[in-house]
């Protein structure tokens, strides 16, 4: 294969499993790759987009690819968007 292309980044919000809702994220640490680009971005659109303000509401923390699973495996973030090679883990992990 030499080339794939697509309209849509791969990822998907994963959750800690208590987090039942979008919601419920509210007074949350949210993990990103960085503070400013499309991941970031498309965080706080989601956020906004079920009724919670991204600048008050939630704390954004930097946690690089790979990294993120095992972070919200300890705690230390309580959701984020994870590529889809990140997120087929969570089932196996109990997060959703």
């Amino acid at each position: 294969m030499l080339f794939v292309g697509t309209m849509k980044p791969f990822w998907a919000l994963v959750v800690r499993q208590e987090v039942n809702s979008v919601k419920e994220l509210k007074g949350k640490v949210m993990g990103v790759s960085g503070l400013a680009g499309n991941h970031h971005g498309t965080t706080r659109l989601i956020l906004r987009q079920h009724g919670l303000d991204p600048d008050k509401d939630v704390v954004f923390k930097v946690v690089g690819i790979g990294s993120r699973l095992p972070a919200l495996l300890t705690r230390s973030m309580d959701g984020g968007l994870l590529n889809y090679g990140e997120a087929f883990g969570p089932k196996r992990a109990a997060l959703r």
